[in-house]
C-alpha cells in the first residue's frame, strides 16, 4: 500500500491512516476524508462541546491553494475550478457554516456591542501564487547559493500582490464602519 505524500510513515502503527489513500481530487475524495476526520472521538468531543466558526484554509483544497492554482494541483490532476469547487462543496457539508455563497467564507458575527469578529479569507478566492524562495536563488562569488535580498524585498513589497482582494477589502471598510461594538476581531 503506497503511504500518501502528506501521511506518515507510521500511519497504519498510529491507526492512522487517510482514507482514500491517493491525493483528494474529487468530490468523493474530499467527503471521504472528512467523514474520517469526524470519526475521531477528540474531535466529536469538541464539536459537542463548543461552538465552531471556521474558515478554510489553503490545504483544504490542495497544499498551497492560490486563486489561480496550488503548488500541489499539477495538469494532469484534471481541471483546476472544478477540484477547487468539489473541495468547497464537501467543506460546507461538514463543517459548521452557514453561507450562501459556496466560494465565499469571509462573513461577520456580532457578539452584542462588546465585540464583531470578522472572519476573513486569506487563503483562496484573491491570494496570490506565494513567493518561492527558489526564484531569489542566485550564486555568489563562492559558488554557493544565497538570496538575493534586493530582488526578494521588491517582490515582497510589490503592491499589486493580492491576498484578500479588493472586493473582501471593501466588505471588510464597510463592516468596520458599520459595527457598533466596542472590539473588532479579525480571524482568519
Amino acid at each position: 500500500k503506497t503511504v500518501p505524500a502528506y501521511a506518515s510513515g507510521q500511519a497504519a502503527q498510529l491507526n492512522r491512516e487517510v482514507i482514500p489513500v491517493e491525493e483528494l481530487l474529487t468530490i468523493t475524495g474530499y467527503r471521504l476524508r472528512y467523514a474520517q476526520y469526524r470519526t475521531d472521538k477528540d474531535l466529536q468531543a469538541v464539536h459537542a462541546a463548543m461552538p465552531m466558526i471556521a474558515v478554510w484554509d489553503d490545504h483544504e483544497i490542495s497544499n498551497d491553494t492560490y486563486k489561480a492554482g496550488a503548488e500541489n494541483h499539477q495538469s494532469n490532476e484534471g481541471d483546476w475550478n472544478q477540484r477547487k469547487m468539489d473541495a468547497m462543496k464537501a467543506y460546507h457539508e461538514w463543517m459548521p457554516t452557514r453561507n450562501s455563497v459556496m466560494t465565499q467564507i469571509y462573513r461577520s458575527f456580532d457578539f452584542g456591542n462588546l465585540l464583531s469578529l470578522h472572519m476573513l479569507d486569506t487563503r483562496v478566492i484573491a491570494r496570490d501564487k506565494q513567493l518561492d524562495y527558489n526564484n531569489f536563488l542566485v550564486k555568489d562569488a563562492n559558488g554557493q547559493l544565497t538570496l538575493d535580498g534586493v530582488k526578494f524585498t521588491a517582490a515582497m513589497q510589490d503592491t499589486s500582490r493580492q491576498l484578500i482582494g479588493l472586493p473582501q477589502q471593501n466588505w471588510l471598510a464597510g463592516q468596520l464602519q458599520a459595527s457598533k461594538s466596542t472590539w473588532q476581531i479579525l480571524g482568519q
